[in-house]
């Protein structure tokens, strides 16, 4: 009878010790997250980002996780090259977003100096000191090189010039570029497995990002 209780004891232990190193637990499970990304030539003057005030964008912004925010030099807004905040990634959540154009920050754009204007329409600019947004990186300078020929130079001094020609097909090209660079950032982090870019330019984001759940 002792030798049997003896063997279960251990038996018992045994088990114990290949469920505490892991040996039989399932691998963690994979999570999928909705990026957009928005590519902006750096307003040098002020810490801000700028989002669209398009309704379908603003809406839009319930249907994905994370917005990242690339700033940007421009070789004709010469205080954009070399600025200590050129190439800054900034991210946010989608949500947080939305929430501050529809709610909390309504007040803050009841100033026009909040708001800009571009051929491209009129564009809300989100203070840099909110709790939600952070910088998580800075890009190569080679990306920042390749960025500094993109500019549409439709704003300067503070302030956009209306008559100065605006490029679509520029724009276009530097928001796939922005695609393309945050494509590689998130591919260099050990948790992420998979990075799709959305081939339908009104599939509602840019990037899904596949990973195992750690920070990304």
């Amino acid at each position: 009878m002792i030798v049997r209780k003896v063997r279960a004891t251990l038996l018992k232990s045994i088990v114990h010790n290949v469920d505490l190193v892991g040996g039989e637990k399932s691998p963690p499970s994979m999570k999928t997250i909705r990026v957009e990304v928005k590519t902006q030539t750096l307003m040098y003057s002020k810490n801000i980002v700028s989002f669209p005030q398009r309704k379908s964008q603003i809406d839009n912004l319930l249907n994905k996780d994370w917005v990242y925010f690339i700033g940007t030099g421009d070789y004709k807004v010469k205080p954009t090259i070399g600025h200590t905040r050129e190439g800054e990634i900034i991210r946010a959540p989608a949500k947080k977003i939305y929430e501050w154009l529809t709610k909390d920050g309504k007040k803050y754009y009841t100033n026009p100096d909040n708001i800009k204007t571009s051929k491209d329409g009129i564009w809300y600019n989100i203070p840099q000191n909110l709790p939600w947004l952070k910088k998580v990186g800075t890009l190569p300078d080679v990306w920042k090189e390749r960025f500094r020929h993109l500019g549409n130079t439709n704003w300067e001094n503070k302030h956009y010039k209306t008559k100065k020609y605006f490029d679509k097909n520029t724009m276009n090209k530097k928001g796939t570029l922005g695609e393309e660079a945050m494509r590689e950032y998130f591919e260099k982090q050990p948790s992420v497995k998979k990075v799709t870019m959305n081939e339908n330019p009104y599939g509602g984001y840019d990037l899904s990002v596949d990973y195992i759940p750690e920070k990304i």
